[in-house]
């Protein structure tokens, strides 16, 4: 329990408590919609990203979920050496997500700057699109089935 988060890590601080995967991507069955506010899907997120551009981001999942109607979905972050509040919970320098189709076939992948400041102006989304070998060499993963 030393190294669990808690709600009270957020208590005072800068930070949203941002859902890496967010529950509506989540409502295909109770269980998964009840996980989604877990603190192990929650990461501290800027304000600004979290409310703009995560939300951007996701948008854009969901419309190639009603493209291809299934996949599969990954999410994370790429930590930094910066540390959040009192509870010593690493803040992340980037996130991404990538979407694959159901034969685990690459069709999306993004990794976007996390940034503090509400003025920063953030690209359209093909500005942080990668492909797949740029998405595995920066994330480090290799999805297959």
């Amino acid at each position: 329990r030393e190294y669990q988060f808690s709600d009270g890590c957020y208590y005072k601080s800068d930070f949203d408590k941002g859902h890496l995967t967010s529950y509506r991507l989540s409502d295909w069955s109770t269980e998964a919609s009840d996980n989604s506010f877990l603190m192990t899907n929650i990461v501290p997120m800027y304000p600004y990203f979290n409310r703009y551009m995560w939300i951007y981001v996701e948008n854009y999942i969901y419309k190639l979920l009603d493209i291809y109607n299934e996949g599969y979905i990954v999410t994370g972050q790429i930590l930094s050496y910066k540390k959040v509040s009192n509870c010593g919970m690493s803040l992340a320098s980037h996130f991404y997500k990538a979407f694959y189709d159901k034969n685990f076939k690459y069709i999306f992948g993004v990794v976007v700057p996390h940034h503090i400041d509400k003025n920063f102006k953030y690209e359209p989304l093909s500005k942080y699109e990668l492909n797949e070998v740029q998405f595995r060499n920066i994330t480090g993963l290799y999805i297959s089935n």
